[in-house]
């Protein structure tokens, strides 16, 4: 905090955009913008005194906020964790005896598995209420969405509608909250990113970042499913989901944008008939190239830089020897949530179900894909996806496995359709 001739204040600065939190390495910056000296080395922002009225009162808010979050979001993501492959595991065994399981306890268990994919959508507008106590907003968030989804459940039967509703509902809500809400639910979501870790302040992080990958490709596959496709309709999507996810003022996730650039790509590829070779390829990586140039353009022009500008002023200063450094902190960060994360157990399992699907009954992963050819072509563009994100991301296990769960859902409600396809015994 702050006191001037002006008033009181906090501090805030470029690094976070938070008010009230700065980072550590801000203080060189400060230090170095008061002397009026240059240090090209320092990646640290200036500090900036901001005017509030009651600045003790917003900053016990905050602070009881932010402490609040970062002490319930690891049993919060891991019980969700948990839950989605309990889910998972129990479909399985659903179908192995299908022929033996009431109609009912099937239509429980389909319901039980799309309400995973209402736990993000949950999880994101809790923040809504600002209760002080994360548990209790979470408590309400569940009740009232619990509700809605029942009636959306009473009054649309076809279970793809209600999935790609549930999956649009996110897809809408985290495009509007990075574009016109400043990120405000983002920031404040057990699904964000902890201020206090400060491995990210602003912007969308991996595990909203896969979440969006996987609900905005199943829902525009889903659509196409429904009413046929359009390149009218897909291009200028991709086009507002790239660029809300690379806008160093809104998304600004240098990853998310090559990994949704990639998958979107990839699908427009798929659903246009082109087939898929070393050539495409090389044409989808310059595309992307494109895309992080154009981004990292803006973020120049910007004067609120983020870190896209500053790793490429860090590899002017420092030399090529730092995109080294970058790609082994990748994946000395994912080997080590590999073996650490739960968010790895989920995504092995999606891996695991999806080849067992493909052998047991032999041939009927192919007989769904060609019964529902978009979607099919979805469910690749994600898995493309994924293993993009995984692989340019710090924490790509994260982005991956919630990127699948699209893929795992969808494939096995429509499974679960198909009686006579997933009659696993008979087979």
């Amino acid at each position: 905090m702050n006191e001037n001739e002006e008033g009181l204040g906090v501090l805030t600065s470029a690094s976070t955009r938070r008010d009230g939190v700065i980072s550590n390495i801000d203080i060189s910056a400060y230090i170095n913008n008061k002397f009026e000296l240059t240090n090209p080395e320092i990646s640290g922002k200036p500090i900036v005194e901001k005017q509030y009225e009651n600045p003790w009162t917003f900053l016990e808010a905050e602070n009881q906020k932010i402490v609040s979050l970062s002490s319930v979001r690891i049993p919060v993501l891991y019980t969700y964790a948990v839950f989605e492959m309990c889910v998972w595991i129990l479909t399985l065994i659903i179908g192995l005896f299908y022929s033996k399981v009431p109609k009912i306890v099937i239509r429980a268990v389909k319901f039980i598995l799309r309400i995973t994919l209402l736990i993000p959508l949950v999880i994101l507008i809790i923040p809504i209420f600002n209760f002080a106590d994360v548990i209790y907003s979470l408590i309400i968030g569940l009740l009232f969405l619990t509700v809605g989804y029942a009636i959306i459940s009473k009054l649309i039967k076809n279970d793809l509608n209600t999935i790609a509703i549930l999956s649009g509902l996110t897809t809408i809500i985290l495009l509007f909250d990075m574009a016109v809400f400043n990120q405000f639910l983002i920031k404040n979501s057990l699904l964000g990113y902890d201020p206090i870790i400060g491995a990210r302040f602003y912007g969308i992080g991996n595990e909203y970042m896969g979440v969006l990958v996987g609900a905005s490709i199943i829902t525009i596959s889903i659509f196409f499913e429904k009413f046929g496709f359009k390149n009218i309709i897909l291009l200028p999507f991709a086009l507002a989901v790239v660029f809300i996810m690379g806008n160093p003022m809104m998304g600004a996730n240098v990853g998310g944008t090559i990994t949704i650039s990639a998958a979107f790509l990839f699908l427009i590829l798929k659903s246009n008939g082109v087939k898929i070779d070393i050539k495409k390829i090389i044409g989808i990586f310059v595309a992307i190239v494109l895309i992080v140039s154009f981004m990292a353009w803006m973020d120049f022009n910007n004067e609120n830089r983020s870190h896209l500008a500053n790793t490429i002023l860090t590899i002017i200063n420092t030399g090529p020897s730092a995109i080294l450094q970058i790609i082994i902190r990748k994946i000395s960060m994912n080997i080590q949530l590999i073996s650490a994360s739960m968010w790895s157990r989920v995504l092995i399992l999606a891996i695991i179900l999806m080849v067992m699907l493909f052998y047991k009954p032999f041939g009927v992963l192919k007989k769904l894909c060609q019964k529902h050819p978009y979607i099919a072509n979805g469910w690749i563009a994600i898995l493309v996806g994924s293993v993009v994100g995984f692989m340019v991301n710090d924490s790509g296990v994260v982005a991956a496995a919630t990127s699948i769960s699209y893929v795992v859902v969808p494939m096995l409600v429509l499974l679960l359709n198909n009686s006579d396809d997933i009659n696993f015994l008979k087979k």
